[in-house]
């Protein structure tokens, strides 16, 4: 994820980046067909991400620095949370947005102390020590949402 942010830094977005991010969710909905369930967005600066992050009851223990989203569920509800202040936020919407299509289908499947993913476990210890982007389901994310991309953009 880390070469398609440079990518986005140096090539601005171009249609999407005009749309509001409802707009960008409801239409992703569409592609991924997860149209009925709920999205709530949470834009917030950066000087307050972790901050917010916290208050909202994650129990996140990782540092934050480097994140720049990140999607929970509370209240029938699936959440978004990105820094409004990067210019890849078009690109960080998609990526989450395909982690609320993996938890739907099934194939991510989040529990207290394990995540499991396509039928695989993955011990917290096993998480908290890998690389993030190396995880399956974000290398999923992560290419899903570039072709999510690509196709906004024809």
């Amino acid at each position: 994820m880390d070469g398609l942010r440079n990518f986005f830094l140096q090539n601005p977005l171009k249609v999407k980046d005009f749309l509001e991010d409802r707009q960008i969710v409801e239409w992703l909905k569409k592609e991924l067909d997860v149209e009925n369930v709920s999205v709530v967005i949470h834009p917030v600066s950066s000087h307050s991400f972790e901050e917010v992050s916290r208050s909202i009851g994650m129990g996140i223990d990782r540092d934050l620095t480097n994140v720049m989203a990140y999607t929970f569920t509370k209240a029938d509800s699936y959440h978004i949370v990105y820094r409004n202040d990067i210019s890849t936020r078009v690109l960080e919407i998609m990526h989450e947005m395909v982690h609320v299509e993996q938890i739907e289908s099934g194939r991510l499947v989040l529990h207290s102390g394990f995540i499991e993913f396509d039928g695989t476990t993955y011990t917290n210890d096993y998480i908290n020590g890998a690389n993030w982007s190396s995880l399956p389901w974000e290398r999923d994310a992560d290419r899903r949402a570039w072709d999510l991309y690509m196709k906004g953009m024809k």
